[in-house]
């Protein structure tokens, strides 16, 4: 595992960066060992990094975040964004969000990668014969990045953040990981749901020092609560949010679908 912030991936001193970003709600009481499922897994992680130094500084719960998309990402000469465009974006993406509803993103296992450790996202499925699961994640990307590229210009979204993904560490320097990459393996829970309910557009800076990012939010979006009728859909509307397992229909039995073919 290698620095994340070193190189070319630090960016120049003051560089900031607009982006609209789903932050998690972690239910806790303030405190370490409470909260969801989601936080349970985090405090996991956290235990079993920490002791290691490249390691030793996971993102801070304030810090979580599942970018949805950075407007002139890495465009380090390319001018700041100047306030009549973000007012107009900031219009625009009120009229987006304004009746789309809250998802969860099931998320895990913790993935050691070049420069951290991350949850990735696998999308619902509502069965073992369901070969098309809906992704509201991808849907959500590419109407945001239409807005966009509409108010700030097709340059703006030349970065794309998918596979949906969310940090949990940066790595702070070069660090070995077998020494905790199989004991990484064993925290459970493993897998837990994000639910994308908030929004927010923000100007985020890198902070190295701290080994996460930074954000002033310019603009909070609150998605709407939605009730589905499956069990995956119960899932999108947030109701199964703290259940131990993803939640699948079970196929049919052979004699049922046999009746539901000669229907």
């Amino acid at each position: 595992m290698r620095s994340a912030f070193e190189g070319e991936r630090r960016w120049p001193g003051g560089h900031k960066e607009l982006t609209l970003l789903a932050v998690p709600d972690l239910h806790r009481d303030a405190a370490t060992g409470t909260g969801s499922r989601l936080a349970t897994l985090l405090d996991g992680v956290r235990t079993v990094v920490s002791p290691f130094p490249g390691t030793s500084t996971p993102v801070p719960d304030a810090g979580l975040h599942v970018t949805i998309q950075p407007i002139n990402h890495g465009l380090y000469d390319t001018p700041p964004i100047g306030r009549t465009t973000v007012t107009k974006l900031v219009d625009d993406l009120t009229i987006l969000l304004r009746d789309r509803p809250a998802f969860p993103l099931w998320m895990g296992s913790p993935v050691i990668g070049q420069r951290g450790i991350v949850l990735d996202h696998e999308p619902l499925s509502d069965g073992p014969f369901d070969d098309s699961p809906e992704d509201p994640f991808s849907d959500l990307v590419d109407d945001v990045r239409t807005v966009i590229a509409r108010v700030c210009g097709p340059g703006a979204i030349g970065h794309d953040t998918r596979p949906c993904h969310m940090a949990l560490v940066y790595a702070s320097c070069d660090q070995e990981t077998e020494d905790f990459s199989s004991v990484l393996r064993r925290v459970r829970p493993s897998h837990a749901f994000v639910m994308v309910r908030t929004l927010v557009l923000a100007w985020v800076r890198q902070s190295p020092t701290e080994c996460c990012y930074q954000w002033k939010v310019v603009k909070r979006f609150q998605l709407t609560e939605h009730t589905g009728t499956s069990p995956a859909g119960r899932a999108r509307s947030g109701r199964d949010e703290h259940s131990p397992a993803l939640p699948l229909l079970q196929p049919a039995s052979p004699r049922r679908r046999a009746a539901e073919r000669k229907a």
